[in-house]
């Protein structure tokens, strides 16, 4: 199952960027540390891209999706196997 995102897990990104700052790989790092700690108890992460509702609709789409495929690649480098990691 699917355990809540805690607001504390939240990676925010600058306007229209879908690059990782110093800030949001510290995040990462705590969600990889806790996902392998727990990847007994927990089986998958689901990270849920997002926009603000400024701009195209279509491009948002893409934006979030970037943000998220960014976070799902840092994660990964960090020993979460890819297979516990879904983007919605």
């Amino acid at each position: 199952g699917y355990t809540n995102v805690a607001p504390t897990n939240m990676i925010f990104f600058d306007l229209e960027s879908s690059k990782i700052s110093g800030e949001g790989k510290k995040t990462i790092e705590e969600i990889a540390k806790q996902a392998l700690a727990e990847q007994n108890r927990v089986e998958h992460i689901l990270l849920v891209g997002r926009t603000d509702k400024v701009g195209d609709a279509k491009h948002n789409k893409k934006l979030s999706s970037q943000r998220a495929m960014n976070v799902k690649k840092e994660l990964i480098r960090r020993g979460v196997a890819p297979q516990r990691i879904a983007i919605k």
